[in-house]
């Protein structure tokens, strides 16, 4: 299951990439199109990376962290876990 909040980033990079943008910004949308296609992406970055990514995507710099805390929420954590991690049977 992709978490609806993913799907939100995502819906706003289509907004983004429709902006009239610089150079350097289409760069952006460009390699972030690339990190996207991993659902689980927000799980591998480092935070720092995260927030700034969501900042240039729209999200108040006021809800940065609230928002990302959607993101990796437990049951997300958990189903991106369960795709690395196997547990021998007891």
């Amino acid at each position: 299951m992709i978490n609806e909040n993913f799907e939100y980033v995502k819906q706003l990079l289509i907004k983004k990439q429709k902006e009239q943008l610089k150079d350097e910004d289409k760069m952006k949308i460009e390699n972030l199109k690339i990190l996207f296609s991993d659902a689980d992406i927000f799980f591998k970055l480092d935070l720092e990376t995260a927030l700034s990514i969501l900042y240039f995507l729209g999200i108040p710099q006021n809800n940065l962290f609230a928002f990302y805390s959607k993101l990796i929420d437990v049951k997300s954590f958990q189903e991106y876990n369960n795709k690395y991690i196997i547990l021998p049977d007891k």
